[in-house]
């Protein structure tokens, strides 16, 4: 029983303390690289319309990954 309240008091911790991190043009992080390297598991990246220019796009972390108004991930070949 303790067991399941420590995973449940976990769960809640992490989810407390996500943020959300914008991605744009007019916003602080203007890549989706930059936004990755300062999140944390839990994080939402919020990524505006426009084509991001991102090559090796590699994420290791458990986020969300969120587009608004379609924007466009080109890898470059």
């Amino acid at each position: 029983m303790r067991t399941g309240i420590l995973i449940i008091t976990l769960f809640f911790y992490t989810m407390a303390s996500a943020k959300t991190i914008p991605v744009g043009a007019a916003k602080k992080y203007v890549s989706i690289t930059a936004a990755l390297m300062v999140a944390e598991t839990g994080d939402t990246i919020l990524v505006d319309a426009g084509i991001y220019k991102e090559k090796n796009l590699v994420i290791r972390k458990r986020v969300v990954l969120k587009g608004i108004n379609y924007p466009v991930l080109d890898g470059e070949k």
